[in-house]
């Protein structure tokens, strides 16, 4: 058996136990659930498609036996197993270039296969539940009424429970998957940092701070804003939801412009503080940051304010 292959089942194994602890509902699953795909990447970017493959199957089998349904399972797959074999291998994709040296997939189309992915997944999800009633929005207005049922009946009423839980359901899951594209690139980032230290690394730096997005992406999302804001009813939910997904590229682009204004200037880190408190506390900036990465796709900020250097 080649050496190869007790690490990759070690990492599935790991990423499954990570995943785990959403079953407990241990406040440790906060701190330590974003990095369940890392060991899956660190794997992947680092050896065969046999491999990655037999690191994702471990994690899927060992998460079916500790939630002993298909489910926990089938929900694994879809969030963690399959996003990191695709990525992984797309990453390590390679072709020759006009200098003859070899090529690798770049960060921008990589984000953007995550992007669609999710785009992709959420719109399975919703067509799989349009069988139940209410739909999508019905399921999350229904779960979140129930985690809130206790406080609702000390405090407040039935009706101001479930208008809070149908505009909680509206946004729940276009924030989960700019959440969940957010974590991916934040792994993506660790795991070739830590196999670039280890002396694994396979490809030359993501350099995710120089990351351009297809002209196409923009016209799509385009459409999505208009449906989310022209329409009622599940139309505007699925475009509201497309919306917020598509738009995480052209966020994290925003933001890497504003690290760069800030570099070199003293209340540069004062005003970054400030910027990640309202973004937590209000989350509006986000839209003036998304706005600022798509202004860049065209002006080329970040050639004009010293992007050429790692952010």
């Amino acid at each position: 058996m080649p050496r190869t292959f007790p690490l990759a089942i070690g990492a599935g194994v790991l990423s499954a136990l990570i995943f785990a602890l959403f079953l407990t509902g241990s406040p440790l699953a906060l701190a330590v659930s974003p990095f369940t795909m890392l060991p899956l990447l660190l794997i992947g970017m680092s050896s065969s498609l046999l491999v990655s493959g037999l690191a994702a199957t471990a994690g899927v089998l060992v998460i079916g036996l500790i939630g002993g349904s298909l489910s926990w399972a089938a929900l694994y797959a879809a969030a963690e197993a399959v996003p990191a074999l695709g990525l992984s291998r797309l990453a390590l994709r390679k072709r020759t270039g006009p200098s003859g040296r070899p090529q690798f997939t770049a960060s921008g189309p990589l984000f953007t296969a995550a992007v669609l992915y999710m785009a992709a997944l959420f719109l399975v999800l919703y067509v799989a539940l349009l069988g139940r009633e209410g739909g999508m929005l019905g399921l999350i207005g229904e779960k979140i009424g129930l985690s809130l049922a206790d406080l609702v009946q000390q405090r407040g009423s039935n009706a101001d429970l479930a208008a809070f839980a149908a505009s909680a359901a509206y946004v729940v899951p276009g924030f989960s998957g700019a959440w969940w594209l957010i974590i991916v690139l934040a792994n993506l980032t660790v795991a070739q940092s830590l196999l670039t230290r280890w002396g694994c690394n396979l490809r030359p730096a993501l350099e995710l701070g120089r990351m351009l997005q297809p002209r196409w992406l923009v016209g799509l999302l385009a459409l999505v804003v208009i449906l989310g804001l022209a329409a009622e009813g599940d139309l505007g939910f699925i475009g509201a939801t497309l919306a917020m997904i598509l738009v995480v590229p052209y966020f994290f682009v925003g933001m890497v412009c504003l690290h760069l204004l800030c570099r070199g200037w003293a209340p540069g880190p004062f005003v970054l503080i400030g910027v990640y408190l309202l973004l937590f506390l209000r989350g509006w900036p986000a839209l003036i940051a998304a706005i600022l990465g798509l202004a860049e796709q065209w002006l080329k900020l970040r050639d004009r304010i010293g992007g050429s250097r790692p952010v």
